[in-house]
């Protein structure tokens, strides 16, 4: 049979070959950078000025919110919670970070807070509440409700270091995120004076 094939035939057959190689190195190739090379969850500041808001009971308040991104769109990151693992304080003056206890963590709000669900499917990104500073208050992160009390607000002069823990189904995140929010404690009038009075520095390593 081989042998009556022409070289039209062998063309043909050349180029369905081809075909079928090309397709099943597409499919499994996917597959195993899939298994090998899984999504990631990236975190990083969404406004590093903030979001200027007129807040119903305290009036004028800087917001401030992180960015989820999906380093794999394609790939879906299920039930994804993003939590307050830990805290540490350096109060003005001092030398020493302090440890700030609590037994179970927080969960930040996913924005806008109306409408999301506390799990959330991050496709592509996604934005966080991560905190805010109204005048005459402290800046204070944007947890759900919870029982339980935890005061992890900046007071004026101070430092804290907070310590974000990304959460999803079959997900380990590889890596120790920290937040690092320092406070003079004047309430900038404009989002340009944000950066002169909170600075926010987050930080990502991998864990040891």
């Amino acid at each position: 049979m081989l042998a009556c094939m022409t070289i039209s035939d062998w063309i043909q057959l050349t180029v369905g070959v081809g075909t079928i190689l090309v397709a099943w190195a597409a499919i499994f190739g996917a597959r195993m950078n899939n298994r090998f090379l899984p999504a990631r969850l990236q975190i990083t500041m969404h406004n590093p000025k903030g979001q200027l808001e007129e807040h119903p009971q305290y009036g004028p308040t800087h917001c401030f919110h992180l960015l989820i991104r999906n380093t794999k769109p394609w790939i879906p990151i299920t039930r994804t919670r993003i939590l307050l693992r830990a805290a540490s304080r350096l109060c003005r003056g001092a030398s020493k970070w302090e440890e700030i206890i609590f037994p179970v963590a927080r969960q930040f709000v996913w924005a806008p807070s109306e409408l999301a669900p506390k799990d959330l499917t991050v496709s592509d990104a996604e934005v966080l509440d991560f905190g805010s500073l109204a005048r005459g208050r402290d800046f204070t992160p944007t947890f759900y409700p919870q029982g339980g009390s935890l005061d992890v607000r900046v007071s004026a002069g101070d430092t804290l270091r907070y310590v974000i823990e990304l959460q999803a189904d079959g997900y380990y995140d590889k890596h120790v995120h920290v937040a690092e929010v320092q406070w003079d404690g004047v309430f900038p009038q404009s989002r340009d004076d944000v950066p002169e009075h909170l600075k926010i520095l987050l930080t990502s390593k991998k864990r040891a």
